[in-house]
C-alpha cells in the first residue's frame, strides 16, 4: 500500500534532513575536537577560527530545522531558494576560516591538524554539492527515496563529543558504514577513556557482539547490507547478546522509526549531531543500568565468625568489606554475613538461624584468647562428638563444605598479645587461661603437625591497623580470583 501524499513528502524531508546533517555532523566535530587538542602555544586566532566554525555548524543545524523541519506539511511551505542562500552563507564562513587556518598552520609549522582540516574541508565540499544535487522542489516532489533498511551511500552518524567527567569506562563497538563517522568517533570515545573498536557494517558488528568483549554498542541506523534496524533486532534475539545495551545514533529524526528501535530494545535514540554533554550522560547511564543490573544479580558473601573478645575487629570487617563493595560495586555486591546483623529469635538456637559458612563464598574467622562460647547439645560432628565452640562449628562446616566442592575460600586471623584480666577476680583468670589454653589446642590439632610443622595456614596481626591493611590486600586478590572465576 502506497504512502499518503502527506506522509510520502515527510518521508523525503526526514530523508534530506539526515543527509545535509551528516556532514554538518562532522564538521563541528572535527572543529571541536581539535580545539581540545590544541595546546597554549598555538596562536590565539586559530582556536577562535576554529571556534567560528563550530559555530557556524550549529547554524546550519538551526537552519536545517528551520527551512526543512518535520513541521513543514507539504511543499508549499518551503522556501527552497532562501534555503539554500542561507546555507550556502555558513559554508562560506566555514570555507573562509579553514583556509585561514590551513595558511597559519603552515607558518607555525603545524602539520599534525593538517589532516583535521582537510576532513572539515571535505565535508564542506560535500554538503555544498548536496545542496547542488539534492536541494531542489522536485527532488521533494519524487516519489520515492532509499527506504532506511536498505543500503545506501549515505550513512552518516558523526557526533561532536567533548572531554568530560561523564565517562565511565568500558569497552565500545562503533557500528557505522561511513568511514569519516567512525573515525570521529572512535577517536573522540578513546579521549573519554574508553576502549573502542569500530566496524563498517550490521553482519560485522553482530559478530563481534557475539565475542562478549564489549559493555555497549554504538549504531547508526543507515548502513550498507544490514541496516541498524535489523542488526539490533537480531542482537536482541540471541541469548548471548540480549543484555547488551545499544544506543542508535543517526541524522534519521523520523518519530515512528524511533519507537521502533526502542521497541526492539535499543537502550537510547539520539539524533545526530549531538550535544557532547547528553551523549556522555547517555552512555553513563546505559552503563550504570548494565553495571547494577550484573550488581544485583552477583553477590559474594562473606561469613564472619569470631568469639565475643575481637568486637572491635568484627566492627573493622564490615567497615573493609563497605570500602571494597564500593570499589567493585560495578561487578559484584559484597555482602557480609554477621550474626549481630540478623533477627535472631528467642525461640531458636543460634546455629539454626544464621546461614551455614559453607554456603558463602568466603569464610573469615578471627581469633585471639578464646575458643567461643558452647553450642547446642544437638549440634555435633558426624561421628556424634561435641563441637569445641560456635567458632569451632562454624570453621569445621566452611572447611567441609572446601573440601567438598571448592568454596568458600577460608581466611583465618589470630590476634598477637594477651587481654587484659583482673587478677583479683580468680574466677575470670582461669577461665581466661582455660579458653586460651582450648584455643592454642585447637588450632595446634588443625594447623599444626606433631612435629611441629604447619597444616595449614593462618595471618597473625598485632593492631587495628595491621589487621586493616592486610585484609583489604587479601580480599581485593579473592574477590579479584571470584571474578575472574565468575565472568560470563
Amino acid at each position: 500500500m502506497s504512502d499518503r501524499p502527506e506522509e510520502s513528502f515527510a518521508r523525503r524531508l526526514s530523508h534530506l534532513r539526515r543527509v545535509l546533517r551528516s556532514p554538518v555532523a562532522q564538521i563541528i566535530g572535527y572543529a571541536e575536537m581539535m580545539i581540545e587538542d590544541l595546546s597554549g602555544d598555538v596562536p590565539p586566532e586559530m582556536v577562535r577560527d576554529l571556534q567560528a566554525i563550530a559555530s557556524s555548524g550549529e547554524r546550519l543545524i538551526a537552519m536545517i530545522e528551520e527551512h526543512l523541519g518535520s513541521a513543514k506539511r507539504d511543499a508549499d511551505e518551503l522556501d527552497l531558494p532562501e534555503a539554500q542562500f542561507q546555507l550556502r552563507l555558513q559554508l562560506n564562513h566555514i570555507s573562509g576560516y579553514t583556509e585561514m587556518l590551513h595558511e597559519v598552520a603552515e607558518e607555525e609549522r603545524l602539520d599534525a591538524i593538517g589532516p583535521d582540516l582537510d576532513r572539515i574541508a571535505a565535508a564542506e565540499h560535500r554538503l555544498l554539492g548536496l545542496l547542488d544535487e539534492q536541494l531542489q522542489e522536485q527532488m521533494l516532489e519524487a516519489t520515492t527515496v532509499p527506504a532506511l533498511t536498505s543500503a545506501s551511500d549515505q550513512s552518516p552518524s558523526a557526533l561532536a563529543l567533548e572531554l568530560g567527567a561523564l565517562a565511565q569506562g568500558g569497552k565500545l563497538l562503533i557500528v557505522d558504514s561511513d568511514s569519516t563517522n567512525r573515525d570521529l568517533l572512535q577517536r573522540r570515545m578513546a579521549k573519554l577513556g574508553f576502549d573502542v573498536a569500530s566496524v563498517a557494517g550490521g553482519e560485522e558488528a553482530y559478530a563481534a557482539a557475539r565475542t562478549g568483549d564489549f559493555d555497549l554498542i554504538l549504531m547508526e541506523l543507515v548502513m550498507d547490507g544490514m541496516s541498524g534496524l535489523e542488526t539490533l533486532r537480531a542482537l536482541k534475539a540471541d541469548v548471548d547478546t540480549k543484555q547488551l545495551p545499544v544506543i542508535i545514533l543517526s541524522t534519521v529524526d523520523d518519530l515512528d522509526l524511533m519507537v521502533e528501535c526502542v521497541l526492539a530494545g535499543a537502550d537510547d535514540y539520539l539524533i545526530s549531531p549531538i550535544r557532547p554533554i547528553l551523549l556522555q550522560a547517555r552512555i553513563g547511564a546505559s552503563l550504570e543500568r548494565i553495571r547494577l543490573r550484573r550488581r544485583f544479580t552477583r553477590q559474594l558473601r562473606i561469613f564472619i565468625s569470631s568469639p565475643g573478645d575481637v568486637i572491635p575487629e568484627r566492627r573493622l570487617v564490615k567497615q573493609v568489606i563497605q570500602q571494597l563493595d564500593e570499589e567493585y560495586g560495578h561487578e559484584v555486591q559484597l555482602v557480609p554475613v554477621l550474626w549481630e546483623e540478623e533477627p535472631l529469635v528467642a525461640s531458636e538456637t543460634f546455629q539454626t538461624q544464621i546461614i551455614e559458612p559453607g554456603d558463602t563464598d568466603v569464610y573469615l574467622a578471627i581469633l585471639w584468647s578464646r575458643i567461643g562460647s558452647p553450642v547446642p547439645k544437638t549440634t555435633v560432628r558426624a561421628d556424634g562428638t561435641q563441637y569445641e565452640s560456635g567458632t569451632a562449628y562454624e570453621f569445621e562446616s566452611a572447611m567441609s563444605s572446601f573440601r567438598e566442592k571448592g568454596s568458600p575460600q577460608i581466611l583465618l586471623y589470630r590476634k598477637a598479645g594477651a587481654p587484659m584480666v583482673n587478677l583479683a577476680d580468680r574466677e575470670s583468670v582461669l577461665d581466661h587461661l582455660d579458653q586460651l589454653d582450648r584455643l592454642d589446642k585447637y588450632l595446634d590439632h588443625w594447623f599444626r603437625h606433631s612435629d611441629g610443622s604447619f597444616l595449614g595456614a593462618f595471618h597473625a596481626f598485632t593492631d587495628a591497623d595491621e589487621f586493616e591493611s592486610m585484609l583489604l590486600v587479601h580480599l581485593r586478590k579473592l574477590i579479584d580470583k571470584w571474578l575472574a572465576e565468575h565472568s560470563s
